[in-house]
């Protein structure tokens, strides 16, 4: 049951209530979505908690908020990460959302595995040897996912009914091994914290995002495609930043999905509330898309190898796959109540027109980070 002691899961828009600060943090994955968020909302609780972030690439400091101590380094070289943490103790934290998708069939050259798995790898082992607490912003890909029924974060192996592609797919099955190597530190004393997040939204999503671009498809055809019969699985990033920043105040240590879905109406009205676009819906029937997915596949091997296409067989069978994830488990331990998704749509949205990342008609207005 939740401690009522303890902060709680606040409202939406309602920042948490600062209790026992790091002394120092180190964000790796500053640059993506929740990674940004879980930093602007640290800097905004513990002002004099010391924050840094790696950076492959030292000139995106330039886009870090004032304050920030940027260090030169990437998940595949342990060392660069152990640098990045000097000075540290055990009342410091590692917060790491670094993610490659890359939905090839193959991984000839090993990069899907070394960002994803060697990586995570990597960040485990600097936690461990420093003694240090590592919270995980992981992908819903790394957890098993039957074809029906609700997704929990262990199922047994009498439960799994999944579909190839699950198992055989570099990514996915990337993910699928990192969740392994990072429950296993936690089964040998690791102090950490993993959320399983499928789709996160919200404000500040990088511009090359998948999303984005199917927002402006909306906008410039006013209609919504979306795949028959299956609801949106997602995460409101804010939230899902929230949820790693109260579980570190309340040293909570585990594995939790973190979830909600989103109706074709849901989505559709938010848009229709930013951008005064209404949409009409244009349900994708699966064979009829696989069949799409199949024939990019042919164009692409033997027309344009070096260029990506829209879709794919593998991307064609995601979008129909089951997306019941169960956030039962984060309810009980924190209380994990996320934002009515009107809200973050419409928000995700609204940012983007606020970015002009979509161009369509609208009153700009400014977006929260909590």
């Amino acid at each position: 049951m939740v401690d009522p002691s303890m902060p709680a899961f606040t409202d939406a828009n309602v920042p948490l209530e600062a209790t026992n600060a790091p002394d120092r943090a180190l964000v790796i994955g500053a640059t993506g979505h929740v990674g940004r968020l879980f930093l602007e909302q640290g800097l905004e609780l513990f002002p004099n908690t010391e924050f840094r972030v790696l950076l492959r690439d030292v000139e995106k400091c330039k886009g870090m908020p004032e304050g920030v101590d940027c260090r030169e380094g990437d998940v595949l070289d342990a060392e660069s990460i152990q640098r990045a943490c000097d000075g540290f103790t055990r009342d410091s934290l590692i917060f790491d959302s670094v993610t490659q998708i890359n939905l090839s069939p193959t991984d000839r050259d090993g990069s899907i595995a070394a960002i994803n798995l060697e990586g995570v790898t990597n960040v485990v082992e600097v936690a461990k040897r420093l003694d240090l607490t590592l919270h995980k912003g992981h992908s819903n890909a790394g957890v098993p996912c039957p074809t029906v029924g609700m997704m929990t974060e262990r199922q047994s192996a009498g439960e799994l009914d999944e579909e190839p592609i699950y198992t055989t797919l570099p990514y996915l099955k990337a993910k699928r091994d990192a969740s392994r190597v990072l429950l296993r530190a936690y089964e040998e004393g690791l102090r950490g914290f993993v959320s399983y997040l499928p789709l996160p939204i919200g404000p500040s999503s990088r511009e090359d995002a998948v999303f984005n671009g199917l927002a402006r498809t909306f906008a410039k055809t006013s209609r919504y495609f979306h795949p028959a019969g299956v609801d949106i699985a997602y995460v409101d990033a804010r939230d899902a930043a929230k949820a790693h920043w109260l579980a570190y105040m309340r040293g909570l240590h585990g594995d939790f999905i973190l979830s909600s879905n989103a109706t074709k109406e849901d989505i559709m009205g938010s848009f229709a509330e930013v951008f005064s676009v209404s949409l009409r819906p244009w349900p994708l029937q699966k064979t009829t898309v696989v069949r799409l997915g199949k024939l990019m596949d042919f164009f692409k091997a033997w027309l344009s190898r070096n260029r990506e296409l829209p879709l794919s067989e593998v991307t064609a069978k995601l979008m129909f796959a089951n997306q019941r994830y169960s956030s039962a488990k984060a309810k009980e331990a924190f209380d994990f109540a996320p934002r009515p998704t009107r809200d973050s749509y419409r928000d995700h949205f609204q940012d983007l027109l606020n970015r002009g990342i979509v161009s369509a008609s609208g009153s700009r207005r400014p977006i929260s980070i909590w």
